[in-house]
């Protein structure tokens, strides 16, 4: 199999490795060498013979698969611990903080589920980090301001619409006392949508403490 130049700088891309359009051809034919030998050994006959991953049988030592450093967020932010179950996450400058968090999906989408603008949230603190862009997100957004969103773009994490009715500002507010969750989908390629009016929100995280 022969690389070629887009293909070696897709790669470059990928593994965010920066390489001068003039040494792209000479990483292709390395790859292509690569891949060649590779090739070469996909040849050999290894009937009845067992995969080994060490010449010498050896047992890698394993750690408890335990979670050991969760909450870092609100540790890095300086976000007190939540009032209670229905007050967000935490606390940040007397106000209540909700967080939530989304890496970019396989159709360059994001995924913030559980919304419940029933709770008592002063704040919604979104964090999202794209692949494509290899970069940060922060959205800061008032509550008010969520009801709106989840009004326009939102649909139900749990239920339907059917059971629940429309998805609008008006029955978002009727329903507060009904303890829904949306979820909101944004497609950062899209240039309408959720996507677009999030962008309105985005901050520098380092001036938090200046914007609430």
């Amino acid at each position: 199999m022969s690389i070629d130049k887009e293909t070696a700088r897709r790669a470059a891309h990928l593994a965010r490795i920066a390489v001068p359009e003039e040494e792209l051809e000479n990483l292709a034919q390395e790859l292509s060498g690569i891949v060649g030998f590779m090739e070469q050994l996909l040849e050999v006959d290894v009937e009845g013979i067992e995969p080994l991953t060490s010449v010498s049988p050896m047992a890698l030592p394993r750690r408890t698969d335990a979670v050991t450093d969760g909450d870092q967020i609100k540790k890095i932010l300086n976000i007190s611990p939540q009032r209670d179950e229905i007050s967000g996450d935490g606390v940040f400058n007397n106000k209540t903080i909700e967080i939530k968090v989304s890496i970019e999906g396989t159709k360059s989408n994001f995924n913030f589920v559980q919304l419940r603008p029933s709770h008592n949230v002063d704040y919604y603190l979104l964090l999202t980090y794209s692949y494509t862009e290899d970069d940060l997100f922060f959205f800061l957004i008032p509550h008010e301001d969520m009801i709106t969103l989840i009004g326009k773009y939102a649909g139900y994490a749990h239920g339907t619409i059917k059971k629940q009715g429309e998805i609008n500002r008006e029955n978002v507010i009727k329903n507060l006392d009904k303890d829904y969750e949306y979820a909101i989908r944004p497609d950062y390629l899209k240039e309408e949508g959720s996507w677009k009016e999030l962008k309105a929100y985005i901050i520098d995280i380092r001036k938090l403490k200046q914007l609430i």
